[in-house]
């Protein structure tokens, strides 16, 4: 989901080893970027529209790529390069992500959340680019997608509310899942716990609906933990 952790997770990635190639690196509400390739999230964008979706609007059904469209993510994944570990990041590839893994069968998915109090606020702050769906919503039907997908596929995640010192003990874990490599001793890590914007004004377990508690709850159980 979009204010999620999602670009400080590629960013992190990024100083890990993994090539993200010609990505945004610095935005209006995202000082470090949001880490996206433009033309990545434009395909994206155009197979939701396909189907009568929007990124703030996304699909509740698994949705189909055009022959034209497939060949245009072909053509954008030929530039990337095939003897390095390379990647990409738009949380929109959670309602095509049928289509990329046709693609690139091989692929390891990681993914990030958030709770959802945090979110909406974050949201919120983005004056001018309020989403289609109310944001509690949009949030419930992005990770509803997230959790089916790390079901079925059994992908680790990791839980961008923890504090800083666990973030980046789990991401150290996530790295060695990845086979990438990061020291948190030899560099500055991308992660910056003073960049959240929204954050837990309340309990962790305060939650707006029980459908939004128990997702998030689903989501822990697949955080990867660092020691």
């Amino acid at each position: 989901m979009h204010r999620s952790g999602t670009s400080c997770l590629a960013g992190s990635l990024e100083q890990a080893g993994l090539y993200l190639g010609d990505v945004n690196r610095h935005a209006p509400h995202n000082v470090k970027g949001n880490r996206e390739n433009r033309a990545i999230m434009a395909l994206n964008d155009a197979v939701l529209s396909e189907h009568g979706a929007t990124w703030d609007d996304p699909p509740k059904s698994v949705i189909r790529w055009s022959n034209s469209l497939k060949n245009s993510r072909d053509v954008l994944l030929s530039n990337y390069p095939n003897n390095r570990t390379f990647g990409f990041k738009d949380p929109r590839t959670l309602f095509t992500l049928e289509g990329w893994l046709e693609a690139l069968p091989g692929a390891r998915l990681v993914g990030t959340f958030r709770h959802p109090n945090a979110v909406v606020q974050s949201l919120n702050r983005r004056a001018g680019m309020q989403p289609v769906l109310p944001p509690l919503e949009l949030w419930k039907r992005y990770n509803l997608r997230l959790l089916k997908y790390a079901d079925e596929l059994q992908f680790p995640l990791i839980n961008f509310d923890s504090p800083g010192e666990q973030y980046l003990r789990d991401f150290k874990a996530l790295v060695d899942h990845l086979n990438l490599s990061w020291s948190p001793d030899s560099d500055s890590h991308f992660f910056d716990a003073t960049l959240r914007t929204g954050n837990l004004s309340g309990a962790v377990d305060d939650f707006v609906d029980s459908e939004a508690r128990a997702i998030y709850q689903k989501l822990l159980q697949y955080a990867v933990c660092g020691d």
